[in-house]
């Protein structure tokens, strides 16, 4: 993890910093969803060796 001094920047829905003047209105996410999202992630990263060989095209 990167600490970055304080500073106005925030997170966008895609993890990226933006000032506030850039990012866009943000829509809320169902906590289910949000949730769900994460799971999905996280068990790719578990399986990471054989998602990567199956899925190499798209990523």
């Amino acid at each position: 993890m990167v600490n970055r001094p304080e500073s106005d920047e925030v997170l966008d829905r895609y993890g990226f910093f933006v000032s506030p003047g850039e990012s866009h209105i943000e829509e809320t996410v169902d906590a289910t969803v949000a949730r769900r999202r994460e799971l999905k992630w996280l068990d790719m990263f578990v399986q990471w060796p054989s998602f990567i060989a199956s899925r190499f095209d798209k990523i």
